[in-house]
């Protein structure tokens, strides 16, 4: 029996096409709710980056950052760990090269190096809030969110060899630690609850998504999810546009 899913919300809950969650999704989730199956949020996103999600349908958690900062249903946090030593150190060395455009994500905001048209673009399509900026001396830093195409990501990796590189567009890589990543988030949130891995459902519709898909009891690929998320997955729903969180839910009988 499913006691909880796990939704990513770029390409899967909330639609870059119609700028909103679709009617579809919402009405989903609000009958999984009255089943009493937990809602969670499991992104790359920021706590600032939330107000895409529908202020009437409030999530049991939110976990964010690939992981890295893991918050209740009241949004106060139950885990977060934010990079320190060599990794902060790695990160903020890159970040000054401006060899990528780059946003640095601490608890309180996200500052890029430089913006290119590509950089504007994704900051654009995800709502952020982000200006230029530096670090403070005391600020840390959780992950960084890189413009890169898969013709760069080479070279990327070569400058972030002590970093996990996951990507979530076409243009757009997340930066995170090597421990990092949404399956860690899961299992806090799971250990937190009592609820069994085996009691697990997840969408998603990237390659930052395949780790939390393969480790969930039932794996969903969002229609419009990149090529390697859908061959790589058990079962492919329709399209975010085409109601295919609602009609998931559907074929495996959860409303």
């Amino acid at each position: 029996m499913i006691k909880a899913v796990f939704f990513d919300i770029d390409g899967t809950l909330y639609s870059h096409t119609q700028r909103k969650v679709p009617d579809s999704t919402i009405r989903a989730l609000r009958m999984l709710r009255e089943k009493g199956i937990r809602l969670v949020v499991s992104t790359g996103r920021h706590p600032q980056e939330l107000h895409v999600l529908p202020e009437m349908l409030p999530f049991d958690a939110y976990l964010l950052m690939n992981g890295q900062l893991c918050l209740d249903e009241k949004k106060n946090a139950f885990f977060e760990d934010p990079l320190s030593g060599d990794l902060q150190k790695e990160l903020l060395d890159f970040y000054r090269m401006k060899k990528f455009p780059a946003v640095l994500i601490s608890r309180e905001r996200l500052i890029v190096n430089f913006l290119n048209e590509q950089a504007a673009a994704l900051s654009h399509l995800t709502d952020a809030a982000v200006f230029e900026g530096e670090p403070r001396a005391d600020e840390a830093f959780f992950m960084a969110s890189v413009v890169a195409d898969a013709a760069s990501e080479d070279r990327l990796r070569e400058c972030l060899e002590g970093f996990k590189i996951v990507r979530w567009h076409m243009y757009g890589v997340d930066v995170i630690p090597p421990e990092a990543g949404k399956v860690r988030g899961i299992r806090k949130y799971l250990e937190m609850s009592g609820i069994r891995r085996e009691e697990t459902m997840a969408f998603g519709d990237a390659e930052n998504d395949l780790e939390m898909r393969r480790f969930a009891q039932i794996s969903v690929c969002m229609g419009n999810g990149s090529a390697p998320a859908r061959e790589a997955s058990g079962y492919v729903t329709d399209g975010i546009d085409e109601d295919g969180l609602f009609h998931a839910l559907r074929h495996f009988e959860l409303i």
